[in-house]
């Protein structure tokens, strides 16, 4: 069965969501242009976020510019970094049902754990925040219960 979901979060810093899935453990694929799924689109998924319903054709369904994996897991499903087909930027797209689709297990429901990785990234390497590590400035990551990722920052002189 095929159950391809589109995230509605739209990626905008490639080297960020590199960094994001390092750090998860997970393995980024430069352009790798398919991404491992079911294999073929049965129309059996039409829930909101379903990839189709973000603009994404099912005919393009297993192609990406980029894919991620989990390591050592060569028989899981992979996440495919594609084109935003409204607009700027790219979005993640993934079968998440069966054993192969636990790619949800190392990055939570929707990504979740993966995109909050994403957003730190995002935030550390912004040039203010490196200005402030130049500066003699700590910058620390605190996972909070809820998975929310607080950026801390510190002065020690």
């Amino acid at each position: 069965m095929s159950h391809v979901v589109g995230i509605k979060t739209v990626v905008k810093d490639l080297g960020a969501l590199k960094k994001a899935a390092e750090a998860m453990g997970l393995e980024w694929r430069e352009g790798q242009t398919t991404h491992k799924w079911w294999g073929r689109w049965v129309d059996d998924y039409a829930e909101s976020n379903a990839a189709y319903r973000l603009g994404i054709d099912p005919k393009e369904y297993g192609k990406c510019l980029h894919a991620i994996a989990m390591k050592g897991r060569p028989d899981a499903y992979e996440i495919g970094v594609v084109k935003n087909p409204k607009g700027e930027g790219y979005v993640l797209v993934f079968d998440f049902f069966g054993q192969q689709g636990n790619i949800t297990a190392a990055c939570g429901e929707d990504l979740r754990k993966l995109l909050k990785e994403y957003e730190y990234q995002v935030v550390v390497d912004d040039p203010g925040i490196q200005d402030l590590v130049n500066q003699g400035y700590t910058i620390q990551k605190d996972v909070q219960e809820n998975g929310d990722i607080k950026v801390v920052v510190t002065n020690e002189q």
